[in-house]
């Protein structure tokens, strides 16, 4: 991993180096949810990658990168699928994966519609240029197929959590470790993508 990388994976939780999780990108079936959190001028996000079920699967936490200023919800949003794309990055490139597929999950509606457009126009003063610049960097050159989709956020405050579907039961899962995660934010340094 490049060392300008090294924050996406700063916090990680993986058990069997990655196979299980390169074989589903392979196998086209591989999926991804990341959850963005902000409070007091602190960013972080929590993103995992899965399977065709929770088996090897892998878990990352990211503090936000850029200046108290930078910080919002959004910029957390964005934080986390850049951080979910390096990884997939990585286990493409340690694997030797030249094809296969990922599908994203996040509940920031404006942060993958704007990350994963064709046609929206990306300007460099714009607020959050990095990520959004390095999250279609990254698209743009990666052999895989993304696929991504919105899930509702905090579905958990109106439905019971074992009646939600897998997509809805992961996103609440990375809102709480986002959530938690900022304590962990306020002791450590900001880091540039």
């Amino acid at each position: 991993m490049a060392p300008n990388e090294r924050w996406c994976v700063d916090t990680l939780e993986l058990s069997d180096d990655g196979y299980i999780i390169a074989d589903s990108i392979r196998n086209r079936v591989a999926i991804a949810v990341s959850d963005g959190s902000f409070k007091d001028t602190y960013g972080t996000a929590a993103w995992v990658l899965e399977g065709e079920n929770s088996i090897g699967r892998i878990i990352g936490r990211v503090i936000a990168p850029g200046a108290e200023s930078d910080q919002s919800s959004y910029r957390s949003e964005l934080s986390g699928i850049l951080a979910v794309m390096i990884m997939v990055k990585n286990l493409c490139l340690d694997n030797n994966i030249t094809d296969g597929a990922v599908e994203l999950a996040c509940d920031g509606l404006s942060a993958i519609d704007k990350a994963f457009s064709y046609v929206s126009l990306l300007h460099i003063d714009e607020p959050n240029y990095d990520l959004i610049a390095a999250i279609k960097h990254q698209w743009k050159y990666s052999p895989l197929l993304w696929r991504v989709r919105h899930v509702k956020g905090h579905q958990d405050e109106h439905t019971d959590l074992q009646n939600l579907d897998r997509w809805g039961k992961l996103n609440v899962e990375m809102d709480r470790l986002a959530k938690s995660f900022i304590g962990s934010a306020k002791m450590s340094p900001r880091d540039s993508p």
